[in-house]
């Protein structure tokens, strides 16, 4: 039988489609996973250089990626975005989104926005590096037995963070044929990549 937690976890994600957290009649509802371990708790939808993606927030016995911390008036919030609906840990072609909610005399602001892609060859993440090709609007959140509920748009310009491959690349005398493949592979990435028209919806628990 499943402990209590996980039973409210469930139940959540179940209720999520009919939560008014955004006006957008076509925002994506989680969905249901073959494995009965793992359970949706959000999404985040954008388009990646041109292409319609979906990435899944998920939990597994209580333990997720995404998370919250802080108190009502200050919100730490992390939403990790797996490629796929069946994993808790995949960090292949994930999609982080990282922001504090502030709210000050009943008025919220966002602060502290960081976005990053992870490529599926894992070289090195693409980030928002430039705040003025970044935006994070939060439509509306709430905290309730003891979870967080979130809903809001974003978009940004993500840059090839070449760093790691530089590193390694001149390194070549101590790595040898690993540095001048890290030199080469850095050399061949696609340095800028478009983030737009970008939703997030979800339910996420606190970190403990």
């Amino acid at each position: 039988m499943a402990n209590p937690l996980r039973r409210a976890v469930l139940a959540l994600v179940f209720c999520l489609p009919s939560v008014p957290l955004i006006a957008d009649d076509n925002a994506p509802a989680p969905v249901p996973v073959a494995d009965d371990d793992v359970h949706v708790v959000g999404t985040l939808t954008a388009e990646l250089d041109y292409r319609q993606l979906t990435w899944y927030l998920t939990v597994k016995d209580g333990e997720s990626r995404s998370g919250f911390t802080g108190l009502q008036h200050l919100q730490g919030v992390e939403l990790f975005g797996h490629a796929s609906a069946d994993t808790t840990s995949n960090v292949k072609e994930s999609l982080r989104l990282s922001f504090e909610i502030e709210e000050v005399d009943g008025v919220s602001s966002v602060k502290n926005v960081s976005m990053s892609y992870m490529p599926g060859d894992l070289s090195s993440p693409y980030v928002a590096a430039n705040p003025r090709r970044r935006m994070l609007r939060v439509d509306q959140h709430e905290v309730k037995d003891d979870k967080l509920i979130v809903s809001g748009t974003f978009a940004a310009e993500l840059l090839f963070n070449d760093g790691f491959g530089q590193l390694l690349g001149s390194d070549a005398s101590l790595t040898g044929g690993a540095g001048l493949i890290a030199g080469a592979l850095t050399e061949a990435k696609r340095q800028k990549r478009d983030l737009e028209d970008g939703k997030f919806i979800a339910i996420i628990p606190r970190k403990q």
